[in-house]
């Protein structure tokens, strides 16, 4: 790989991780502290803590932002880890909007978006420049996709790259190399976003991309850990910066023991639906029922993995919530402070 691509490559994720920075930072200055309360409302059954999951994610564009605020909820008492189940489940089912997003392919409009946007943010009337914020962030996804796209072209036609595509036919090479290229980059929209990407310039196929999907769903809770449990990770952030109410509560107690229950009931949901989906695959052909959802489409199929994995997980566990949230808590460490 020659330094142009790589710094090409580099730049692309920039723009695309920038992206959704700029769309989750507008969500959250617009929605304040109502975020917390929403949530709060929302847990009294586990379908509205499952519903008050999916579309709380959704706006905010990140499972680990999620984490973060259930963090700050749980350490003030708000939240047991019972209730956090739901919202977790909701959070993972949330987070592939990004997915059905990119498979668009809206062109021009990204740059006009992105223009828009940072115009918008000139304003200064704040809900202009948070509506602003959303849409120039939106833009730079696709502008981000789009340079990521034109710098692995030319590295799609080399041999190496193409034989070490063909290895992830295999689950487990599969599933590790989602699990290391999430926990790279931190963010499992974006893990998602490289596929389609590989997959719009015809260098992967549905068949070369489920496994990796899979896999990414686990890297995102190495994520989560790094995130929470570092004493300058988003949580002590978002209190720092003063961004609502479970930012401030999360950066105000100890929490460190609630970090790792939210942590490892994260992690084991979504082991538990890599097993069951990877042994899925195996048995049946699901490549090509996934294939038949969108006939030659196929960065829309890798996001139909991503949101089918997710629904599928949540059906399956839903059950067995509070199961799972009561063996968290024995295995977990114990909370300090108030907990």
């Amino acid at each position: 790989m020659s330094v142009s691509i790589l710094c090409s490559l580099l730049g692309g994720l920039a723009f695309f991780l920038y992206g959704m920075w700029m769309m989750r930072d507008g969500l959250e200055e617009a929605a304040g502290e109502r975020l917390s309360k929403i949530l709060r409302e929302m847990t009294a059954s586990p379908l509205r803590g499952l519903f008050a999951g999916i579309v709380v994610t959704a706006l905010l564009q990140s499972s680990s932002a999620m984490m973060v605020i259930l963090i700050g909820l749980m350490s003030a008492r708000l939240l047991t880890l019972g209730q956090t189940i739901w919202l977790i489940l909701g959070a993972n089912i949330g987070t592939t909007v990004t997915g059905q997003l990119l498979a668009f392919d809206i062109g021009p409009l990204a740059s006009v978006l992105a223009f828009a946007g940072i115009l918008l943010m000139l304003c200064a009337k704040e809900g202009l420049k948070y509506a602003g914020s959303i849409a120039g962030g939106l833009g730079l996804l696709f502008l981000g996709m789009e340079q990521m796209g034109a710098a692995l072209l030319p590295m799609g036609q080399t041999t190496v790259f193409r034989q070490l595509l063909t290895k992830c036919d295999h689950p487990f090479a599969g599933i590790l190399a989602g699990v290391v290229l999430t926990a790279v980059i931190q963010s499992s929209s974006a893990a998602v976003g490289i596929l389609q990407t590989l997959a719009r310039e015809g260098l992967i196929t549905l068949g070369q991309s489920i496994y990796q999907v899979f896999g990414q769903n686990i890297g995102t809770c190495a994520t989560a850990f790094l995130a929470l449990l570092g004493t300058g990770g988003a949580a002590g952030r978002a209190g720092k910066d003063g961004r609502g109410a479970a930012g401030r509560k999360a950066a105000e107690t100890p929490g460190k023991g609630v970090a790792v229950r939210v942590a490892l009931l994260h992690l084991l949901v979504n082991l538990i639906g890599t097993v069951i989906f990877t042994v899925f695959c195996a048995l049946l052909p699901a490549e090509q029922w996934i294939a038949a959802l969108s006939p030659g489409n196929v960065p829309r199929q890798i996001a139909n993995v991503h949101t089918l994995f997710n629904v599928g997980t949540m059906l399956a566990l839903a059950p067995f919530g509070e199961k799972l949230a009561g063996w968290v808590e024995k295995a977990g460490v114990p909370a300090k402070g108030k907990h």
